[in-house]
């Protein structure tokens, strides 16, 4: 059997030896910040060893060449700065 869950985003990747565990968010619809704005609701956890996150990371780079070819994406000068607090969004 197959499943299929929609994710607005990943929260946090906590890396514990050669263990990678990736939290997955969506956005609250009824749920709402201090700012107003929706509020990033855990759904789900991925845990997959070291090797498959680093094949992961390749197949992720390789997804986004093709988006920047396919002129989906744009690659700017300025790399995106994580947020400061680590959290989504």
């Amino acid at each position: 059997m197959s499943s299929e869950i929609f994710s607005d985003g990943i929260s946090e990747i906590l890396i514990t030896g050669s263990v990678v565990r990736i939290d997955f968010v969506s956005l609250s619809p009824t749920e709402k910040g201090p700012d107003g704005q929706p509020k990033a609701i855990f759904r789900q956890r991925v845990v997959m060893p070291l090797e498959g996150f680093m094949h992961s990371l390749g197949m992720l780079e390789k997804a986004t060449q093709k988006l920047i070819g396919d002129g989906r994406l744009r690659r700017t000068d300025t790399a995106p700065r994580p947020p400061a607090s680590g959290n989504f969004p």
